[in-house]
């Protein structure tokens, strides 16, 4: 798992080590990963923000699930999306 954020590397950092976050925070200050899965949205001349969103990308590197909710106050629960990361997680033997 990877959280993409527009935040300066440095504030991302600092964010991933008083929160005790296992897994990497990606600065995306430019928007390009942002434009590129179409979640970057603002108004013409203003600064873009991000959508809330995600995505789970299987071994083959295909989105096999995605949730994008531009109503920022409203999230994907806990629940959904590890169910969803364990039916596409490889099967151990």
């Amino acid at each position: 798992m990877i959280a993409v954020a527009p935040d300066a590397a440095a504030d991302l950092l600092k964010m991933g080590v008083r929160n005790k976050l296992g897994f990497p925070l990606v600065g995306d200050a430019e928007f390009k990963a942002m434009d590129a899965f179409g979640i970057a949205w603002g108004k013409e001349g203003k600064k873009p923000l991000p959508t809330p969103a995600f995505f789970v990308i299987d071994g083959n590197g295909q989105i096999v699930f995605q949730y994008v909710n531009p109503k920022y106050s409203v999230s994907l629960h806990n629940d959904i999306l590890l169910a969803v990361v364990r039916v596409h997680s490889p099967k151990k033997e």
